[in-house]
């Protein structure tokens, strides 16, 4: 924490004032505030003064005659980061982290990601350095004590700008949220541990009837060559290997029987596979959870993100059973970077269900009394994640498709 105790401190300040006296340096003290630049040792300041130190503003607090090891960061008790009785303000673009205690030293600000330590050191950010935070309203910080989100975790929202002994000089690497105009987090899993939690999750196994229905290439297993928990995150990863009677392998997860919604905000942080992706098809979904009785497409399907083949946009569907037909209503997002994380959501209560990017829509649709026969999406669904091989839509890989190739779920949320 740099910081003196107050017995030290006091007998340090004591001996100082006495010697200032004997120097007659008292009398050079001056007697209204002024701007004096930089901090410098052997300086007299007086309350009010203000210096520079580090890139950061100081206030003086109490008068006195500076000495080495009395920078402003270090001694409290002298100086205010700041100034005018205040902090300084945190910052509305991201989260700013502080070396010092009370918001003093080196500040830098990070914006919405994760980072590990090795991130956070091209950030200029070393290993046990932060000592303090500022955390915008809305956004929510943890911060691990080891690298790769490991160790101990403290969590801080806007209510809980911190300064505090708890994680000081602890830090090693950190995940960063904004999740303002959300609403109330009423369930998530932030794959933070080392396995996936069997209270959420459940695994689909094999290849399903007719390849699940699409004819798709996969067999889909719980085996940690095709789904793991680490570094943060979920990953699904999809291999060329006969296995099954198949050629490629993946896993499917859902949270059917486990945990269901209706209504709410539910979005999730995903990186999609990258290089050559003919034939892969990475999904985050939902499915009514009456789907045993009522079969689909009467159970309906609510499709948040899906991306086939090198296709620079994801698709937003829906597909439901009108009155004895097979229906779907669906759109295109933008173009999107797939070497990078994208927050994909959906906003749904009674009147619609709108499909958003990054905060930016590209799709909705009217359900409104159950408008089109539309009543499917009135009643609770379960959330699932795959990464399917070929199937009617995307086709089969070709011999420049990547593999293995991943998908990395940072986050799945759900708000009311």
């Amino acid at each position: 924490m740099h910081t003196l105790s107050k017995k030290s401190f006091g007998k340090i300040l004591a001996l100082v004032m006495v010697l200032a006296l004997l120097c007659g340096i008292l009398t050079t003290i001056q007697a209204s505030a002024a701007a004096r630049g930089a901090w410098a040792p052997n300086t007299a300041y007086a309350a009010g003064d203000t210096v520079t130190y580090s890139g950061s503003t100081y206030t003086c607090i109490q008068a006195h005659t500076s000495l080495t090891g009395w920078e402003p960061p270090n001694v409290p008790a002298l100086w205010e980061n700041g100034g005018g009785g205040t902090t300084p303000p945190p910052a509305t673009n991201g989260v700013t982290f502080y070396a010092d205690i009370n918001y003093g030293g080196t500040a830098i600000t990070l914006g919405v990601g994760n980072y590990t330590l090795s991130q956070l050191n091209a950030k200029g950010i070393p290993n046990d350095w932060m000592s303090s935070l500022k955390v915008p309203d809305g956004w929510t910080v943890e911060v691990y004590e080891h690298d790769n989100f490991g160790g101990t975790k403290w969590t801080y929202t806007s209510s809980s700008s911190w300064v505090g002994t708890d994680a000081n000089d602890k830090m090693s690497s950190v995940k960063i949220f904004n999740t303002a105009d959300s609403g109330n987090l009423v369930w998530s899993d932030e794959f933070n541990g080392s396995s996936l939690d069997s209270s959420n999750w459940v695994y689909d196994i094999g290849t399903g009837s007719g390849g699940w229905g699409n004819n798709e290439l996969e067999y889909y297993t719980n085996r940690s060559q095709n789904v793991q928990v680490t570094g943060g995150n979920l990953v699904i990863t999809a291999q060329k290997e006969a296995y099954g009677g198949m050629n490629y392998t993946s896993a499917r997860i859902k949270t059917k029987g486990l945990r269901q919604f209706t209504y709410g905000k539910i979005e999730a942080r995903i990186k999609l596979p990258s290089g050559e992706t003919q034939g892969i098809w990475p999904a985050f979904w939902m499915l009514g959870s009456n789907i045993d009785s009522a079969i689909w497409p009467k159970c309906g399907e609510i499709d948040i993100m899906e991306r086939v083949n090198k296709n620079s946009v994801v698709n937003g569907t829906v597909h439901w059973d009108n009155n004895g037909q097979y229906a779907s209503f669906g759109r295109t997002s933008g173009n999107i970077d797939f070497s990078q994380y994208h927050v994909y959501r959906i906003e749904w209560d009674s009147k619609y269900i709108r499909w958003f990017v990054d905060g930016a829509q590209f799709n909705e649709i009217l359900i409104e009394n159950g408008t089109g026969n539309t009543e499917e999406f009135q009643k609770p669904f379960f959330i699932l994640f795959n990464l399917a091989v070929g199937g009617n839509w995307p086709g089969s890989p070709n011999g420049a498709t990547t593999f293995p190739a991943k998908m990395y779920v940072d986050y799945v949320r759900v708000y009311r």
